[in-house]
């Protein structure tokens, strides 16, 4: 017996062997057999147990090489990090995993408001110097002063606010220009005279 190994296999086709067999050589085979199993050298004087044992031992000894190599393997493969897989483990561990869901909720803003009342304020001024010829500059100064001033909360601009919408930019110009004939220029906030003071002084460095 090999080292270690505590067990061996009795195959059930003995049977016939030992049937053949009076009660006393039968006894004396089996305590044979198991003093060869552990090792002990085992030699009979019967006849019959040594010719019927030697075909035992046969077997004993190729199970004992298979054993062996069996035990080498697992050495190797405890070496090499453990047994390998097998051709379906394989293709089960490359099948694609399902995707993780990430759920995300913070709330992204593309604009802040302040990038998007300066735009809205670019927007008006170019829709107002499409009446240049018609009007003189400084009644689309104010006209601009006035409909660009921010309401109360500083989101939304006079023009914006405005109840007749969409907001008539050539029809508000005609009536601003007859109300300054009849009762001169809108008085416009100071805050937001100098305010758009300084988005005209920006306009004219990018320009």
């Amino acid at each position: 017996m090999a080292e270690n190994k505590k067990s061996v296999l009795l195959y059930c086709d003995l049977i016939h062997t030992v049937e053949k067999m009076d009660n006393e050589t039968a006894g004396e085979f089996f305590k044979h057999y198991l003093r060869y199993i552990n090792d002990l050298n085992p030699e009979s004087d019967n006849p019959i147990v040594d010719i019927t044992f030697e075909s035992v031992k046969q077997n004993l000894k190729r199970d004992l090489v298979k054993w062996e190599e069996r035990a080498e393997k697992s050495r190797m493969n405890g070496k090499l990090g453990g047994r390998p897989k097998t051709q379906i483990t394989q293709q089960v561990n490359l099948k694609p995993r399902k995707p993780d869901t990430v759920t995300v909720t913070d709330k992204v803003t593309v604009k802040d408001t302040v990038n998007v009342i300066k735009d809205k304020e670019a927007v008006f001024k170019k829709t107002l110097l499409n009446f240049q010829d018609k009007y003189d500059v400084n009644l689309l100064k104010e006209f601009f002063y006035y409909w660009t001033e921010k309401g109360d909360n500083g989101k939304k601009m006079r023009f914006e606010l405005s109840k007749n919408q969409p907001f008539n930019t050539a029809r508000r110009l005609s009536t601003w220009k007859k109300n300054e004939s009849k009762f001169g220029t809108p008085k416009t906030t100071t805050e937001s005279r100098q305010e758009m003071n300084r988005v005209l002084f920006n306009e004219a460095i990018k320009n």
